[in-house]
């Protein structure tokens, strides 16, 4: 796959958010796109494109930007890496 992925804590870590909240988000579909390995009872994990492209689709430069049409705009990556060292218990 290639592709850094990450267990429902760590995402929910990194975004600020209790995990009943992701689970929530991804049961209404308004969370970040998600991979489910072993069937429908399988493991939850997020890649952490998804997470970024999920991000980056809610970033706003004012509130009425939010309510207009939101243009996608580019995270930090640097930022994103340092929430996920975070989330894994990493400090600098």
């Amino acid at each position: 796959m290639g592709q850094e992925v990450l267990t429902g804590p760590q995402t929910a870590k990194m975004l600020g958010v209790q995990e009943q909240t992701l689970r929530a988000w991804r049961v209404r579909g308004t969370g970040p796109d998600f991979v489910r390995y072993g069937g429908p009872k399988g493991r939850v994990r997020y890649t952490l494109e998804a997470i970024e492209t999920w991000i980056a689709g809610r970033t706003f430069g004012s509130t009425s930007e939010e309510v207009a049409m939101p243009k996608p705009r580019t995270i930090n990556r640097s930022t994103v890496r340092t929430a996920l060292d975070q989330a894994r218990g990493r400090r600098e």
